[in-house]
């Protein structure tokens, strides 16, 4: 024979799932917080990807400097041309 509902809610088990604690876990805004989306975005690898020198290397100014234009800018030769460049129109 069961027993009645109400006895069946005061089970250790089911007393435990209401502390104030695991209510909170489960309002609507924690709810979301662990669709898989979001639980892959809290990875080792994602995590690393937000911090401020990351968050620093793709505003738009750093993104442009890494243009193939800018960057073939900066191979050893050209900078060698810079600086003859900038030597010769000193010296004058």
């Amino acid at each position: 024979m069961h027993t009645p509902v109400i006895q069946r809610m005061h089970t250790p088990v089911i007393r435990r799932m209401h502390t104030p604690v695991i209510r909170r876990m489960h309002t609507p805004v924690i709810r979301r917080m662990h669709t898989p989306v979001i639980r892959r975005m809290h990875t080792p690898v994602i995590r690393r990807m937000h911090t401020p020198v990351t968050r620093r290397m793709h505003t738009p100014v750093i993104r442009r400097m890494h243009t193939p234009v800018i960057r073939r800018m900066h191979t050893p030769v050209i900078r060698r041309r810079i600086h003859q460049l900038k030597a010769s129109t000193s010296k004058s």
